[in-house]
């Protein structure tokens, strides 16, 4: 099985999964055995994702949770960003001093903020906790090698 059609069964496995509509997935992935071309069936795949996207509340729900829980993580990161510039500009001569001790305060305090935000949001909104998680994680990664480099 090539890669195109081995992406296009799992997508549609996923999909159907988080859709819970096993009658309508099922009929879909048994019909995605009878297209010729790999790239069709992946295009066949797209298609029958976004038909469920559109019919799923439960499976739209979740992107959109997933979504809010990123965006909450962009508008921390740039509150964060911003106190940030101010307090290296207010303390600059400290932060010439011990500029690794200052890089790693700062990030384990976003570390903690993320954190305390996913718990809050865990319960309610698992999905938009675990789109925080992923994306804080991915800017305090960043975060960290800027300061490795600085």
């Amino acid at each position: 099985m090539r890669l195109a059609r081995s992406f296009a069964a799992f997508l549609l496995k996923v999909t159907a999964h988080y859709a819970r509509d096993d009658d309508w997935s099922r009929a879909m992935q048994s019909e995605m055995q009878f297209i010729a071309s790999d790239w069709a069936a992946l295009l066949w795949a797209f298609g029958c994702a976004a038909a469920m996207l559109r019919t799923s509340t439960v499976l739209l729900n979740t992107v959109r949770s997933t979504f809010f829980g990123i965006g909450i993580a962009s508008v921390l990161t740039a509150l964060w960003m911003s106190i940030i510039a101010g307090a290296f500009t207010f303390f600059k001569p400290y932060a010439e001093q011990t500029p690794r001790l200052g890089w790693i305060a700062v990030a384990l305090v976003a570390i903690a903020i993320y954190g305390l935000f996913a718990a809050r949001l865990w319960r309610t909104r698992r999905a938009a906790a675990i789109g925080l998680l992923v994306t804080g994680a991915v800017f305090s990664a960043h975060f960290v090698l800027h300061a490795a480099h600085a």
